[in-house]
């Protein structure tokens, strides 16, 4: 079988989204130890609950190369105290936001492979490319240089960026026409399209909105993406504006599930063309 232009972006994927991961189950190990050792703790005779005192200051500098003056400094600060009942809530909140940063990082990692396999499959295959994109790409970017994977990087980027992700991911659907069947029909019964646009207003919300999900936004949704957001979350249904609540095995399912739909896009291209999948 031939060499697999592939196997570089797949690799790339499932080694962020380990690591991603990796963090996410060791935090909250360490924070379920944490909480172990408190409830034994409360249940000694004349237990001692541990505080948690936590004093966080926040200063920025205005950059301009003029000695520091009175409107040169912007400070924020917050003190935590937490014992008790609080204590565990605490925890609960640090595993949460970790997990909703996890989902919103794996999202990201996702999204930087859709374009990277997209790119390194057409630099192999350049005649699958879109004519008039090329044309269009080549007039605008002055580039000619089509054998070098550069090149196909900048033109994925360029011409299939779009919101939520719909060009480049209709642009696989292209390349790969049974993509759009496994999507819609697969051994884990999850419509991805649906689930696709769920995961993108939680990562949107996380990154943009400092976990708030707008009302707005979700006007729109089905019940079927209502039904995926309860299996995602741990927020409670149809409830907006809300914050985001995630626990770790919220986000780990999503995590999986990203790596899941990069292998199964990397398995279709790869047969397609008769790469090495080993």
């Amino acid at each position: 079988m031939k060499r697999n232009p592939l196997r570089p972006t797949y690799n790339a994927l499932l080694d962020r989204l380990a690591a991603i991961d990796q963090t996410l189950h060791v935090i909250d190990i360490q924070l379920q130890h944490a909480g172990q050792l408190l409830k034994r703790s409360l249940e000694e005779p004349r237990g001692r609950a541990p505080v948690v005192r936590a004093e966080h200051h926040f200063a920025v500098h205005d950059l301009r190369p003029t000695k520091l003056c009175e409107d040169g400094v912007r400070s924020s600060g917050r003190q935590t105290v937490a014992q008790n009942d609080q204590y565990l809530l605490t925890l609960q909140e640090v595993v949460s936001k970790t997990a909703c940063w996890t989902t919103s990082l794996s999202y990201e990692a996702f999204e930087t492979y859709l374009f990277d396999a997209a790119a390194a499959y057409l630099h192999d295959n350049q005649s699958e490319a879109d004519p008039k994109r090329m044309d269009r790409f080549k007039e605008n970017s002055g580039r000619r240089d089509v054998f070098s994977l550069d090149f196909w990087n900048s033109f994925v980027r360029e011409i299939y960026r779009g919101r939520e992700n719909k060009e480049i991911r209709a642009l696989h659907r292209a390349l790969s026409p049974e993509l759009s069947q496994i999507e819609n029909w697969n051994n884990l019964r999850i419509d991805l399209n649906r689930w696709f646009r769920v995961v993108t207003e939680l990562r949107h919300a996380i990154t943009h909105s400092n976990f708030e999900l707008k009302s707005a936004r979700m006007q729109s949704w089905s019940d079927r993406e209502w039904d995926l957001f309860e299996d995602f979350t741990a927020t409670a249904r149809r409830k907006t504006p809300c914050t985001v609540l995630m626990t770790a095995a919220h986000a780990q399912k999503i995590t999986r599930l990203f790596g899941s739909y990069g292998l199964t896009i990397f398995n279709l291209l790869s047969r397609k063309k008769q790469y090495n999948v080993c």
